[in-house]
This record gives structure tokens, sequence and C-alpha cells, in this order.
């Protein structure tokens, strides 16, 4: 399995998209578009040379002026909730949120879940803003994710016109939270020798330089 950022000029950008649809179409009769910045995703080979099968993705949206989808469930903005709740002050350029979590085969989304925070990690970021249902926060603690929920993520919350799109969504017990990427010490110790990142390509940030250009595989 290899893992790649993925753009929206890629080819494999509406296989991703299509994958979140359908998985959220089967576990709980939801019609959602996905609309991240990015994705990362877990893809194999079919066959030597032949197309790539996407397997499995989540979709990076980073921060900016623009509200994270996440933060309508919040009384307040992600960095406000942050510094209430850690008393450190965040930078709203260090958080990006995670989301359209869908895998097609199994394991693959384990993996997905489990190098999400490395990556995001080697993208410069300080936290991760996630709506995670109650079965992902079991994962969380199981790879040793640390998640922090900060409120309930409630279908009164939506426009009024995009609440039935959601389906049974609500009630799998959404809770949207923080991960710390501070305290990911743990999940990289655990994490020594699975990956293997190809030609990486590093920027040094120094004071509000943000990285221009972005790269991960595994």
């Amino acid at each position: 399995m290899r893992i790649s950022l993925i753009r929206r000029s890629s080819e494999l950008w509406n296989p991703c998209v299509e994958l979140v649809r359908q998985k959220y179409a089967s576990s709980y009769g939801a019609d959602v578009m996905p609309r991240p910045d990015a994705f990362l995703a877990g893809f194999m080979d079919e066959t030597p040379g032949g197309s790539l099968k996407v397997d499995a993705c989540a979709g990076l949206t980073f921060g900016s002026e623009r509200p994270f989808f996440s933060e309508r469930y919040l009384d307040e903005t992600v960095e406000a909730a942050i510094s209430r709740v850690s008393g450190v002050q965040a930078d709203r350029r260090r958080i990006i949120e995670v989301g359209a979590l869908a895998s097609g085969k199994g394991g693959a989304g384990s993996e997905i879940i489990r190098l999400t925070p490395l990556v995001t990690w080697c993208l410069g970021m300080q936290y991760i803003l996630c709506t995670a249902t109650a079965a992902l926060v079991t994962v969380f603690s199981r790879l040793s994710i640390p998640f922090t929920p900060i409120q309930a993520a409630e279908r009164e919350r939506l426009d009024p016109s995009d609440q039935d799109r959601w389906g049974s969504y609500y009630e799998s017990g959404p809770r949207t939270g923080v991960i710390s990427l501070k305290d990911i010490a743990l999940l990289f110790a655990n994490s020594t020798g699975r990956y293997s990142f190809a030609d990486p390509e590093v920027t040094l940030l120094v004071g509000d330089h943000r990285p221009q250009s972005q790269s991960a595989a595994g």
C-alpha cells in the first residue's frame, strides 16, 4: 500500500471523492460532497503498470480566513477553543481540518488514520481539527492518537437544507475536537520502522512563513 498527498489536479482526486460519497451513503444513507484542499490517500496497483485504486482517504483543509466545516459545531473559533481548553494561544495557520474519512478495504483506513497526524506534523501543522464518531474515537485511543473532544456535533448546526442529506450520521455520536501534534510522541514511537518516505522535500519554517511546496508518500 502506498500513501500520497492528492491535489485537485490529480487523476486520483475524483476516485477519492467517490470513495467518500459511497462510504457515507452505505454507512449512513448520507449524500455528501467533500470539498477539502487535498486528500491523503492510500492506494495500490491493481496490475503492474496498471491503474491505481484508492483504498482509503482522508480530506485535508488548511487554515485560512474561511471557516472550517467542523467549526459550525463549536460556539467559538477553533483557535479560541484550543486556547480555552489548553491555555495555549493557537495560530490558525497551523491548524488543519481532517474529515471525509473513508475506506474501501480492510486495514487501509487504519493506516490512513495512523499516518495522518504524522504527515500533518511534517506539513508544519500544530493541531488537527476533526469531528469523530464514537467508533473513530475508539480507534484513536487504540492507535495512541490524543484526541481532545470539545463539543458534541449536532445536526441542528447545519443549514436546514443540508440536515436531511446526512442521513443517520448524527446517530453515531460525533464530537468535534482537536489533536495536538506536539503530543504524538507515542504515535511516533509506535510507528518507527513502519513507513518509508520517498524523496521528501523539507522546508524550514521561520516566523510566519508557510511551506510553499508539500509532498508526502510512503
